[in-house]
């Protein structure tokens, strides 16, 4: 196969297997750690205007969810590629990242989970996904 195509294709599965885990891990997080009653957090607005009632606690779901699922989309995009395997790996954390961003310009969420979040969870998740995907 064509290693362009075959690269193509790692990032692709690199985005959606960190995108599932990601959407995994705060959804199980959801699940375990109780909810505020009559709180919606299924839009932007929602999560706005209810951001001011969570501890430090509810913000840790999130950001497990973006740091092991851009780790595990970097791990599968190096472990997939045929050429450039490091370079694909921060590119997911990139993609992810920018996602990141997007998120944290949207929402009104505290500096500190923004700073951590665009910080840790993303490029440094990516390179040690590489690091692991070579073990």
């Amino acid at each position: 196969m064509n290693p362009l195509v075959k690269n193509s294709l790692a990032v692709l599965w690199g985005i959606l297997c960190g995108g599932a885990v990601n959407y995994g891990v705060i959804s199980l997080g959801a699940f375990l750690v109780a909810s505020l009653e009559n709180v919606a957090l299924d839009s932007v607005n929602g999560i706005n205007s209810n951001i001011n009632l969570y501890s430090s606690t509810y913000f840790m779901i999130p950001l497990l969810g973006h740091g092991i699922g851009t780790l595990v989309g970097a791990c599968v995009t190096a472990k997939t590629a045929q050429t450039n395997k490091s370079k694909l790996a921060i590119v997911i954390g990139l993609i992810f990242l920018y996602g990141g961003i997007t998120l944290s310009s949207q929402t009104t969420a505290p500096i500190w989970f923004s700073l951590v979040d665009l910080t840790m969870a993303y490029i440094p998740m990516a390179w040690l996904g590489n690091r692991l995907s070579k073990a």
